[in-house]
């Protein structure tokens, strides 16, 4: 298992091109699974998903910042600072026998699900809605998204990942309906948690499921 963590914002074609390459590498027998630790600029990227353009509230060109096809499975979501990117490049066939992805998003959905626990937060899943949620502190009766997924798959070779609302501006969601669900979104700062960056990637790495 290899690691990486980028200290700067990475622009997305970057990161992208990134993926595609050690993708290749692994699908070529020379690669080894990655688990990458990033941060994107501000923008918006758009899944596979057919619906996702109707995930924007008014039109592009009233977005503040740029839209990017991501390739991924899924629908429209933003990325930016103060936002926790963790993309793996792993072999499938490596880790489960059979290979699955339906058990590689359940681990990564359990791996999220244990990091917040670490910090005192009970995140869990909602059936058809895609992502981590926690409860509303304001009202007990509603959902906030605090996790997104979406990946890729190739010939076995998953890639992609999630991203995990550490201290992001919230307000950069407004302008869309995140992966469809209008339900509303949240951070660890929004719930009163702070956690520096070496911790949350210590600990994440402690509890990363894929060391095979």
């Amino acid at each position: 298992m290899l690691w990486e963590n980028s200290t700067h914002p990475v622009p997305y074609g970057e990161a992208v091109a990134k993926m595609e390459s050690h993708v290749k590498s692994i699908i070529s027998g020379r690669g080894h699974n990655l688990v990458w630790f990033l941060e994107h600029p501000p923008l918006y990227t758009q899944g596979t998903d057919p619906r996702a353009t109707e995930d924007i509230k008014n039109s592009f060109d009233e977005l503040p910042f740029p839209i990017y096809p991501a390739g991924r499975g899924g629908r429209l979501t933003y990325h930016g600072p103060g936002q926790q990117v963790v993309y793996c490049i792993i072999d499938l066939k490596r880790l489960y026998e059979p290979p699955s992805i339906h058990t590689y998003l359940n681990a990564l959905q359990t791996w999220v699900i244990t990091l917040l626990k670490e910090v005192g937060i009970e995140g869990f899943t909602i059936p058809s809605s895609p992502g981590i949620w926690v409860i509303d502190p304001l009202d007990s009766t509603k959902s906030l998204k605090i996790a997104s997924f979406g990946i890729r798959v190739r010939k076995w070779v998953a890639f992609h990942g999630f991203s995990l609302n550490v201290t992001p501006d919230l307000t950069h969601f407004n302008p869309i309906v995140p992966c469809g669900n209008d339900s509303g979104m949240t951070s660890l700062h929004a719930l009163g948690i702070t956690i520096s960056k070496e911790l949350l990637h210590r600990t994440l790495q402690e509890k990363c499921p894929f060391f095979r």
